[in-house]
């Protein structure tokens, strides 16, 4: 079966595309919360968990056995790694931090530095009443959100 290419345009100029077998009608689209999204990144305590267990782990002998196996081989890069990283990070709050500020980097290049994200596209839906249904459960986590149809000169054949 061939595939028809949809395509969603939203109010700022930019579209979204989905190619499938299935036919759509509407989409669900919202918005991230950016201001939520930068407040959950200061969460330092994730940070300095994942360094304890890697810094646990860096400090585990990895022995290996005469014929070692894929999975002997698999521990000891793994192993190396983990001694890279505390050597890259030496202490919990050094690595907390740059954990921050990476998130934060992340969203900032994503998303821009505003309070919200641009509309995009959560859910395609083959009817209203589908997209309803998923735009109820969108809104638990996104802002904005709305139902709206497809793009009308779909579909097209790909």
């Amino acid at each position: 079966m061939a595939k028809t290419k949809f395509k969603f345009t939203h109010a700022d100029g930019s579209v979204s595309t989905r190619s499938s077998d299935r036919q759509y009608t509407h989409v669900v689209v919202g918005r991230i919360d950016l201001a939520i999204q930068r407040e959950n990144c200061t969460d330092l305590d994730r940070g300095r968990s994942q360094w304890d267990f890697t810094a646990k782990m860096a400090n585990v002998d990895v022995e290996m056995p005469d014929v070692p196996t894929i999975a002997h081989l698999n521990a000891l890069q793994r192993n190396l790694e983990d001694k890279e990283f505390v050597a890259k990070y030496p202490d919990r709050e050094a690595y907390a931090q740059a954990r921050l500020q990476e998130s934060l980097d992340y969203l900032a290049e994503r998303y821009g530095t505003g309070d919200k994200s641009n509309e995009i596209v959560l859910q395609w839906s083959a009817s209203e009443t589908s997209a309803q249904k998923g735009a109820q459960q969108k809104a638990k986590y996104f802002i904005d959100v709305a139902v709206k149809s497809v793009d009308p000169a779909q579909p097209r054949q790909e």
